[in-house]
């Protein structure tokens, strides 16, 4: 209690004249009987530390002072003066004098169980030490002391867990190890929790890189960073990938570790292309077929499709992977995604087509039981589904927007499951995605706000811009102008060249609704000569319209034409019923009666089709009632199909 009050006192005086507010803020005659809660801890740490401290740092600074107001304010001034979480000399010596006075045994068990971490167990602990019988006795005696505290369960069956009661005790014991020791121990530690199975691999990559063993570090990194990868923490798995290249990694280990880091470069909105870890990987594996639809993907985003043509060919004419693993469920949902936002909607729906062949008995590729039950394979295949489903028509045919429904719902619930949250994130992005399509504004806005959010905290830029983007659409939709603008205009300036693009197409189409058909014509003509597929054709819908407004029917007629002549006419279905609207209004223009009321008739049928697929009774009423397209469309059967 008197160290608490003197902290406040000596170090930091301005805190110490705000005491009674402290005490009536903070329950501070409980601190001070007791040591400081965690909350206080918290606000404390946060009230003296810049408001730019990241949480991390504050819930480290927390978790290593443990209460004691002393301890937390030499860390907070140690972090203040940007010397990190590690702990101050001043602390570490502390701890190290109760230490100290122990029995030369048991300080070498303690520095033992230090090398694990805060938490050990007694065979680790032993296969550090000269074998002694009283080892167990000293745990005992330890944990009379306060010092050590015996779990109740095990992480190893047979073994005796052990957790130092605070964590400076710990560090305290760690920093008593000399070099030579410390490399030692971690070697054999790591030796040890290997052979125990040890699931944790950056556990074991850490302490093999720190016992100096790198050739056994670099593969366990490289099994870190992709489980980093699938957990969706994109800065760790960045990380990793640069920990393991720079140990000197080499051939399939490096080219995994490049992979990593190109993947999380994507969806970070920074797209590096994979080609050195595409030449390491072994061909045809999950992590090759990876990188080969990261290239794909990533040509999408920077707006180089033709340097995804060949890679679009190999992908073609190469045997799908048999280990059904989630890396190549990601492969399949990247390429698939990129194959369908450069129009090559085709290849995916192959690749989905080679796994479904390969789940019949008289398949060329077998499938193990336990393999093909892999959940984080199948969460990441109906993602694919549902991407391909919404951007695409199945097998050249059927705009399969219902499926698209089913297939996302069913990858966000395994998403959920698996613990993915990036992997959720995209998932509730694109189920969200199929419901604005198919009309269902509020169900779609629920899921885009939830997957913008989840997107936010995985670091998933790419997904958390798209979703902005299609919130600004809602926006602009409900009469919210301004903030929209505004959104619109900062995405057009992204380096991100597809959100860029799309972002000016939305404007284009923004400033023919608010009546500057002049202005939406200039823009719309700049956005069809962009370098997506997908928005060079809705740019292209946008500048029809705009010439019907100004009763250009041939110039009308010639952007719908050159709509469905560019790129396959398979690709990005939602635009048809819009682009036949109006070829079938400038058609009327130029005297074309029976061909408008053919192209009315192939518009109505599709639609129809289409909402047949969808079983939920909203969506489906959604999609063949909501919006301006579907007015228009009514209005033209009205007026050329009566008869």
């Amino acid at each position: 209690a008197d160290r608490s009050l003197f902290v406040l006192a000596t170090a930091r005086p301005e805190l110490y004249t705000q005491f009674p507010k402290l005490r009536e803020q903070w329950e501070f005659e409980e601190v001070v009987l007791h040591g400081l809660t965690k909350k206080a801890s918290e606000q404390l740490a946060r009230t003296i530390l810049p408001t730019t401290t990241p949480d991390a740092i504050i819930g480290r600074v927390v978790a290593l002072a443990s209460g004691n107001a002393f301890y937390l304010e030499e860390l907070v001034r140690r972090v203040a003066e940007g010397g990190g979480t590690e702990l101050p000399e001043t602390v570490v010596a502390m701890a190290q004098s109760r230490i100290e006075r122990l029995p030369a045994e048991a300080r070498r068990l303690l520095r033992a169980a230090s090398v694990y971490g805060e938490t050990s167990w007694s065979g680790g602990i032993d296969s550090l030490l000269v074998a002694s019988d009283d080892s167990a006795m000293l745990l005992s005696w330890l944990s009379e002391q306060e010092i050590l505290q015996r779990a109740v369960d095990s992480r190893y069956p047979g073994e005796s867990e052990y957790t130092f009661r605070h964590a400076l005790l710990r560090e305290a014991c760690y920093a008593m190890l000399t070099d030579a020791d410390r490399r030692s121990a971690h070697l054999r530690a790591g030796e040890w929790l290997e052979a125990r199975g040890e699931r944790d691999a950056r556990v074991l990559a850490d302490h093999f890189e720190r016992g100096g063993a790198i050739a056994r570090a670099v593969p366990f990194i490289a099994r870190a960073s992709m489980a980093a990868l699938d957990s969706g923490d994109f800065e760790s798995a960045i990380g990793l990938s640069r920990r393991g290249t720079g140990l000197g990694a080499y051939g399939p280990q490096r080219g995994m570790l490049l992979l990593v880091r190109s993947y999380a470069s994507v969806w970070k909105r920074e797209p590096e292309l994979p080609n050195e870890a595409l030449s390491l990987l072994p061909r045809a594996s999950a992590p090759w077929w990876l990188a080969l639809s990261l290239h794909v993907f990533g040509c999408s985003l920077l707006g180089t499709p033709q340097l995804a043509e060949p890679y679009l060919h190999l992908a073609l004419t190469t045997s799908p992977d048999t280990e059904l693993s989630s890396a190549y469920g990601q492969s399949i949902q990247v390429l698939a995604a990129g194959a369908a936002l450069l129009g090559q909607a085709n290849i995916g729906w192959a690749l989905v087509q080679h796994f479904e062949n390969a789940s019949t008995p008289r398949s060329r590729f077998p499938m193990p039981r336990e393999v093909r039950a892999d959940p984080a394979f199948f969460a990441w295949f109906n993602l694919s589904k549902c991407v391909l489903a919404t951007n695409s028509l199945m097998d050249g045919t059927t705009w399969a927007l219902g499926k698209a429904l089913v297939w996302g719902r069913a990858s966000i619930e395994a998403m959920r499951v698996l613990g993915s949250g990036s992997g959720e994130a995209a998932a509730l992005f694109h189920l969200g995605n199929a419901y604005w399509l198919a009309g269902d504004f509020a169900r779609s806005l629920t899921l885009l706000q939830q997957g913008r959010q989840l997107a936010k905290q995985t670091g998933n830029l790419l997904v958390e811009e798209h979703a902005d983007l299609l919130l600004a659409v809602a926006a602009l939709r409900d009469g919210s102008r301004a903030d929209a603008l505004a959104t619109l205009t900062n995405l057009a300036n992204s380096a991100n060249l597809q959100l860029s693009h799309a972002a000016a197409t939305v404007l284009a189409d923004t400033f023919f609704r608010a009546g500057h058909v002049a202005e939406a014509i200039a823009r719309a003509q700049q956005a069809a000569r962009g370098s997506s597929l997908m928005y060079r054709r809705a740019a292209r819908g946008t500048l029809a319209r705009a010439y019907l407004a100004e009763s250009a029917f041939a110039e009308a007629l010639a952007a719908t034409d050159m709509a469905f002549s560019d790129g396959s006419p398979e690709a990005f279905p939602h635009l048809t019923v819009d682009l036949l609207n109006s070829r079938a209004q400038a058609l009327l223009g130029c005297g074309l009666h029976d061909e408008a009321v053919h192209t009315v008739e192939r518009a109505s049928r599709f639609r129809a089709e289409v909402a047949d697929g969808i079983d939920e009774a909203e969506s489906r009423d959604a999609f063949r009632t909501r919006g301006r397209t579907n007015r228009i469309l009514d209005q033209l059967s009205a007026q050329l199909l009566a008869g």
